[in-house]
């Protein structure tokens, strides 16, 4: 099993390419083309808005069990009270540690084939969770919507520096503290703002959650774990503040990841004093997240990305707009808008207002019509 989890994050593999140089560059460019190209001529409505599938009624009772969710939670506390025991009080010397294989492996790693194929089960394991969960609250602060991603994204950006930036990040005691400090701010907050902490601020849950949207299980309408199209869970993504960043961060680092592995950048930085391998390592992986963020949003101002209507209908979301503009006229405040919005005369039809108005601008629609929450 190490064997195949290790090529996946690019341990002990070759810096150097089997082909020439050109050739990777001109096919890896002429692939994006085209697959871009075909998504834009012939993927022009929503495909996989539709979240139904095949119920799994037996699977179902046995994930909804009990037993099951407590055989989970014991073996995620198992699992940080090793890597803490090792980290801590294991030999010093990383080769002879297993604590820096078992953080940035089988579990920074493992989370992508367990989330792919079981789906969010890091929610039932994650022991950070569980250790918040036996601190019994009667009420929770509440976490401030403009907040939403953006703790998961500053935890993952420590993450990653770590891993790909500081030189001494496969030290034992360095990732000993770092696995210590994460897990008293995670349990923290998790007590204080209750388990939707957990949904937004856990870096670790929110990153096997992205990659559970991936799976082929899911959740149906009425809750029943049902298999679906994998690409299905797509269309269910929350757009909430910080998503965009969390998602540009993923792929930023990963397309550094590679690069500080290639040997035109190791032989340019393998003379480097500590402070300016830092300095260099910590601008390599900037840069790379802020390119892919840029092309993101030129993409995303390219296609003129509107809002659907209900699932599959491929409609502009009437309720949307009458939404955003009745709270607007009843706030006095132009703070939301709808820029170049496709809601027509025609397509409002049989749309009714919103109920209310939230404090916050959030905006809700009757009952059984939808509603728009602020992004």
């Amino acid at each position: 099993m190490l064997e195949l989890l290790l090529p996946l994050h690019g341990i002990g593999g070759r810096g150097d390419l089997p082909v020439p140089l050109w050739l990777a560059i001109y096919s890896a460019s002429a692939a994006v083309a085209v697959s871009f190209f075909a998504l834009a001529a012939f993927w022009s409505r929503p495909r996989f808005e539709q979240n139904a599938g095949r119920p799994l009624g037996v699977l179902t009772r046995i994930v909804e069990n009990g037993a099951t969710r407590v055989v989970l939670k014991v073996a995620g506390l198992a699992a940080l009270g090793l890597l803490l025991g090792a980290a801590w009080f294991g030999d010093p010397e990383p080769s002879r540690n297993p604590a820096p294989t078992w953080l940035y492996v089988w579990i920074w790693v493992g989370i992508i084939p367990l989330s792919l194929v079981c789906g969010p089960i890091w929610r039932l394991a994650n022991p950070l969770r569980t250790i918040a969960g036996l601190v019994r609250r009667t009420s929770y602060r509440q976490l401030p919507d403009r907040v939403a991603y953006w703790p998961a994204v500053a935890g993952l950006v420590g993450f990653l520096w770590l891993e790909l930036v500081y030189p001494d990040g496969s030290e034992p005691l360095v990732v000993a503290v770092a696995v210590t400090v994460y897990a008293i701010a995670n349990v923290a907050a998790g007590i204080v703002y209750g388990p939707v902490w957990y949904t937004t601020g856990d870096s670790f849950e929110v990153y096997a959650e992205v990659l559970a949207r991936l799976s082929p299980i899911g959740r149906g309408a009425g809750g029943q774990l049902v298999v679906r199209n994998p690409l299905a869970g797509l269309a269910t993504m929350p757009q909430r503040p910080g998503i965009v960043g969390l998602l540009c961060l993923l792929l930023g680092s990963t397309a550094f990841d590679g690069i500080s592995r290639w040997s035109a950048w190791t032989q340019r930085t393998g003379e480097l004093s500590r402070p300016q391998h830092l300095v260099v390592y910590t601008l390599g992986l900037t840069i790379s997240v802020a390119i892919v963020t840029v092309l993101f949003l030129l993409a995303a101002r390219m296609t003129g990305a509107a809002q659907t209507g209900p699932a599959g209908s491929g409609r502009p979301d009437c309720r949307a707009c009458s939404c955003i503009r009745w709270c607007r006229s009843r706030s006095g405040t132009p703070s939301r808008t709808t820029s170049r919005s496709r809601c027509s005369r025609g397509s409002r039809a049989g749309c009714s207002r919103p109920t209310r108005s939230g404090a916050d601008g959030t905006c809700s629609a009757p009952a059984g019509r939808g509603s728009t929450t602020r992004s």
